[in-house]
């Protein structure tokens, strides 16, 4: 009887928590401000705009006031270039994720901020991308593309972009259940209910 006793004891201690990787998708409205400029080559137009998604390990705690956050994935697109976490964070010059949330833990301000420069020694046909979004110092998508180009002896950067102000996009989350392994506690209720079983079973032999 004492080993049936302690393996209930056991099994009702509390067990650890588990995480929830959850993932935050972006949908912004498309872009109504377009410079488009012979260098780079390519366009914006007013069918693309800002969408993307972020992950991180657990869900957004809520009330959050402007926080720094550190996905383990991401990737954004501005409809013209793909920017991700799968490029290597040492590509990145700027790689910002400011996160305010309300009361249930939903996004409601943000500042993204995800951008890759000409680097220290450009050369002749580098680029440069920058594709944001934000509402927590202005409302704003926007999407840039600088490109470095030689012009009578001379280096000039050209840039394309494309925006949209006053106009943010919505977030949807979805969030990855893990199923937890029994855990060290449980095995040892289950071997010493087993004990026990067999105990008796030897008593009344």
């Amino acid at each position: 009887m004492y080993y049936f006793c302690l393996c209930w004891t056991i099994l009702a201690y509390p067990q650890n928590s588990y995480a929830i990787p959850t993932t935050h998708t972006y949908t912004g409205n498309f872009f109504t401000g377009i410079q488009d400029m012979p260098i780079p080559n390519g366009s914006y137009d007013t069918t693309q705009r800002v969408t993307g998604s972020f992950t991180i390990t657990d869900v957004l705690v809520s009330d959050l006031n402007a926080a720094s956050i550190t996905p383990t994935e991401f990737s954004f697109s501005d409809g013209r270039t793909v920017l991700s976490s799968t490029l290597g964070l040492g590509q990145f010059e700027v790689a910002e994720f400011i996160i305010s949330t309300d009361s249930e833990g939903g996004i409601i301000d943000w500042q993204i901020r995800l951008g890759i420069g000409l680097g220290a020694t450009p050369i002749i046909g580098d680029q440069g991308f920058l594709i944001s979004t934000q509402t927590i110092r202005f409302q704003e998508d926007f999407g840039g593309i600088d490109e470095l180009f030689l012009e009578e002896g001379k280096t000039f950067v050209s840039s394309d972009f494309a925006f949209i102000q006053n106009s943010p996009g919505v977030w949807t989350s979805a969030s990855t259940i893990p199923i937890p392994e029994p855990s060290s506690l449980s095995l040892l209720a289950l071997g010493l209910a087993g004990l026990d079983i067999t105990r008796r079973k030897r008593s009344k032999a």
